[in-house]
């Protein structure tokens, strides 16, 4: 994939999110089976649809919608390996320098890279954070004790046994660092069976704690519903973009993957078992819109032209879009929430607007932050 492909991808990716962010807080909206499953929930989904609205799409995005952190979390396993496997840098120039120094070396390495990682999250997530308690405290609606956002600064608000995430979507941040340390410390440079075995091992503990949960699983005190706020029932995910950029996966990318991705995500919508793994599906159809053909197919189609063009633009901003759209989101669900479908589409348009203006600026303005730097 190229540049403009994992770019339009993370453009998919993160509509997906903060629209899904948004409907699933709307009365009018099923929500989504995420965290937890619930077959009367797809089974209200389809009533709806059947019924034929009002709000189709909106119900669309709030069920299906939390699948674009599959697609981030796949391009997050990709871009790790083009960027620090690619390049075949080596950790050190000798083989004399012996064992002991070697594995000093790769300690060092690996904790100048969880540094910088975290760094890099710290850098999106604390300006977000900051902006969200100083706009409570300006309103006197701050009722929260400081030492609540510790757990969510130092990336372990996942793993308490009841979360504290402040504002839902950050969660993701500890999700990936997660994978960060996962990714350096087991995966970085192993061979395949390293690899298909941690996402084997992962796969069949998600699915037997769900089986041994059957029956409960639309509770939030169950271990499956803990085990994906964190980086196992993910790691599917992450592991074929990891697989992908090493090896390859053709069948990624065939024109009829995206029909078994359909597929799967139909039958996932029914099936506990299937559900733990259809976020493969969700993989299968967002790659359709990358890879070989996207330039040539848009070749005097207008309008393709110009969503990929969207497409590509919210993929530019999506880190910061993801960091501030919970933010924006805190503002303008009231107004959704009046009972009018003319104020529900305004808020939704005020919603989308802001938070795209306010990616962009940050985005803008680190951007140029770095070019000043390079130019000094």
């Amino acid at each position: 994939m190229t540049i403009k492909d994992t770019t339009l991808l993370k453009g998919i990716g993160i509509l997906l999110i903060i629209t899904h962010n948004y409907m699933h807080w709307l009365p009018e909206c099923v929500p989504e089976n995420e965290y937890t499953f619930s077959v009367e929930r797809i089974d209200q989904l389809c009533a709806y649809l059947a019924q034929g609205g009002p709000h189709v799409l909106l119900n669309i995005l709030s069920h299906f919608g939390h699948y674009g952190v599959a697609i981030f979390l796949f391009l997050s396993g990709y871009g790790l390996v083009k960027k620090y496997e690619g390049s075949r840098v080596r950790e050190s120039e000798s083989s004399k320098e012996g064992k002991s120094v070697l594995a000093h070396s790769h300690i060092r390495a690996s904790a100048i890279f969880l540094l910088r990682h975290a760094v890099k999250l710290w850098r999106l997530m604390v300006p977000a954070v900051l902006l969200f308690v100083v706009m409570e405290m300006m309103q006197g609606t701050w009722n929260r004790p400081f030492s609540r956002l510790l757990p969510l600064l130092g990336f372990y608000s996942n793993l308490q046994p009841h979360r504290d995430l402040i504002l839902g979507p950050w969660w993701w941040f500890g999700l990936m660092m997660q994978f960060y340390l996962l990714w350096r410390l087991l995966l970085y440079r192993r061979g395949r069976w390293v690899l298909y075995l941690t996402m084997g091992v992962c796969v069949a503990a998600v699915l037997s704690v769900a089986w041994v949960e059957r029956g409960q699983l639309d509770s939030t005190g169950t271990l499956t519903c803990y085990l994906h706020y964190n980086f196992p029932p993910s790691m599917l995910a992450f592991g074929l973009g990891v697989a992908d950029a090493r090896y390859g996966l053709g069948w990624l990318h065939r024109w009829w993957s995206p029909l078994v991705g359909v597929a799967v995500l139909i039958v996932g919508s029914f099936n506990a078992g299937i559900w733990c793994v259809s976020s493969v599906g969700a993989l299968m159809v967002a790659l359709a819109f990358a890879g070989r053909g996207g330039e040539s197919s848009s070749k005097g189609n207008t309008v393709y032209v110009n969503l990929r063009m969207v497409l590509i633009f919210a993929g530019t901003i999506s880190a910061w879009l993801f960091a501030l759209h919970p933010v924006v989101r805190e503002y303008t669900i009231d107004l959704a929430k009046k009972g009018s479908d003319g104020l529900l589409y305004l808020s939704i348009v005020l919603y989308i607007g802001c938070s795209m203006l306010l990616a962009w600026v940050a985005t803008a303005m680190v951007k140029s932050k770095k070019n000043e730097g390079r130019t000094q």
